[in-house]
């Protein structure tokens, strides 16, 4: 191959299967709430590539040249936007090569969302991972990126396989790729460096689709246990996504929840809007009120703001279930932003970054099996009574959920230890919600409104029980505080029981996995199986009592 002097920076993306180049491409863009037509001039066509020029070069003053009162001739003109498509006829694949802001005239969602993380897969060293970014279907609403300054294996990072998928990873790229290109990372789209010439795209794009397809990552003893997940069939995603829709247009938000597509930038996040809400946390029941029934809601976007809307925006924003989203805005579908679980053909399915999984059944058998031993009834606590959602005022402070839950149900000899906060190094953390002395339970109590609360859940339990085991040798603010509320000292044989709050009797997947994990911890710390158990609390409707 033909090599540069300098290394250029490519972004390349591939369309799924079905889209053809016309299909992805826009025909407008919103410019300052503007809409305008997207005029494209086909600047190469031939051996298989495709490419286009968009003619609007835009010249416009950066906004710190009045702020600072410099020399208002200073101006500044953006790249045009190009954007190039090579068409593989052996394997009928099409990849994109973006240049400048050539990404924003194609259409979302038309490309494949794992086209980047694959092909960084197969082509990386597994034992030189110089960063990864990872990413808990069982804690969705947090993401976090680890670098390291030392090349390390993945098992060197905080990375569980059995419940964290790894969403971007970089390292140094095996010899053989070298010649080619170099630092790829990405999920979507594909970001490398190459000194290969133009004229040799098309070996580049054959060896791109090659990798892609390949397994290659699955021979590396490093690399195996990576996202090890069969994706959905296409006949099944289109299914899937029809049961999704339908469980949103009934309000059925059980097991399916909402988190960010990716890692946003803390300085370029002010909030999120949808449409013309606009709301600070990513909850599923910030949507409660949308109107569902359109088939194409799942490609509307949710729209990252930098700062609060004007009135302009309120006015001009106006649901529109196309891709008209201002350029220079983080965008994403949102069936992206949507974590959820579903069942079909009695195999079990869940959706992550807009993919849906297929959870191998063996895998899942095994889980269900070892989790069963462990679930009980509640003949310990009342039912949850929805007129715990009002306001009461008890002892001069007001109380509602989960905190009037606990006290109601804090009777006889029991003692309430929620919101009794000690410190720990991590944090403060409540030692229980609940004790019972009579029977030595701790009870750990949590509304079942997301997988990432019932995370937090099970690792209530585990670090009270750690702190309660260094308690026995030393003096802590844990064993100050017990006695202090218990008037006793710290029980020996300690049960840990977890109620969860929920009309329906089903943890989601990952939520079964992260408990066995609370339990293993337990197990380790010396606690008995028989004394872990969870179990659901009933929601009442009593308020019209």
């Amino acid at each position: 191959m033909s090599k540069k002097d300098k290394a250029v920076k490519l972004s390349v993306r591939m369309l799924k299967e079905g889209i053809n180049i016309d299909d992805a491409m826009k025909q407008k863009r919103k410019v300052n709430n503007i809409e305008q037509k997207i005029n494209l001039t086909k600047i190469i066509d031939e051996n298989g590539i495709t490419a286009y020029l968009d003619d609007d070069v835009y010249t416009s003053q950066p906004w710190w040249v009045k702020y600072l009162d410099l020399n208002t001739e200073v101006t500044v003109t953006s790249t045009p936007s190009c954007i190039l498509f090579y068409t593989d006829t052996n394997s009928n694949r099409i990849l994109v090569y973006t240049f400048g802001n050539g990404h924003n005239i194609l259409k979302s969602d038309v490309c494949e969302e794992d086209f980047g993380l694959q092909v960084t897969l197969n082509v990386l060293d597994g034992s030189k991972i110089k960063s990864i970014i990872l990413s808990s279907p069982a804690d969705h609403t947090k993401q976090k990126q680890e670098i390291s300054s030392i090349l390390s294996s993945v098992q060197d990072y905080d990375f569980n396989a059995t419940k964290d998928l790894i969403e971007k990873l970089s390292g140094p790229i095996k010899d053989n790729y070298k010649d080619i290109f170099f630092a790829p990372t990405g999920r979507s789209s594909l970001s490398l460096k190459t000194k290969i010439e133009k004229s040799e795209i098309a070996n580049l794009s054959v060896q791109l689709i090659k990798e892609y397809k390949s397994e290659e990552y699955k021979k590396d003893i490093f690399l195996s246990s990576i996202n090890n997940i069969k994706k959905a069939t296409k006949t099944e995603q289109i299914l899937l996504d029809k049961q999704l829709l339908s469980k949103l247009q009934n309000k059925n938000f059980d097991n399916v929840y909402l988190a960010d597509y990716e890692i946003i930038n803390p300085e370029e996040f002010y909030a999120y809007k949808f449409g013309r809400k606009t709301f600070f946390n990513l909850d599923i029941y910030e949507l409660k009120d949308e109107d569902f029934n359109s088939p194409t809601i799942l490609n509307r976007k949710i729209k990252i703001l930098k700062e609060p809307p004007t009135q302009n925006d309120d006015t001009n924003d106006k649901n529109k279930e196309n891709d008209d989203v201002d350029e220079g805005y983080i965008a994403w579908s949102l069936k992206k932003c949507l974590v959820a679980e579903a069942e079909l053909n009695n195999h079990v399915f869940y959706l992550s970054k807009g993919i849906w999984y297929r959870i191998e059944d063996t895998f899942l058998q095994d889980v269900n099996e070892k989790i069963k031993k462990f679930k009980c009834e509640n003949n310990f606590l009342g039912n949850y009574f929805k007129s715990y959602n009002q306001c009461e005022i008890i002892d001069g402070k007001s109380e509602k959920c989960e905190g009037l839950y606990n006290i109601k149900n804090t009777t006889g000899n029991r003692k309430l230890f929620d919101k009794k906060l000690i410190n720990y190094e991590k944090g403060r953390i409540e030692i229980c919600d609940i004790f019972d002395p009579s029977n030595n339970i701790f009870f750990h109590i949590k509304m079942k409104n997301s997988s990432s609360s019932l995370s937090h859940l099970w690792n209530q339990g585990v670090v009270s029980e750690r702190l309660a085991n260094i308690s026995k040798s030393e003096d802590t603010e844990y064993k100050k505080k017990f006695n202090e509320i218990a008037q006793s000292d710290i029980p020996m044989n300690r049960k840990i029981y977890f109620g969860i709050i929920s009309d329906s009797e089903d943890l989601p997947i990952f939520s079964k996995i992260t408990f066995l994990d609370a339990v293993s911890l337990l197990k380790g710390m010396g606690c008995s199986e028989d004394n872990i158990k969870y179990f659901y609390i009933k929601e009442v409707d009593n308020t019209a009592v």
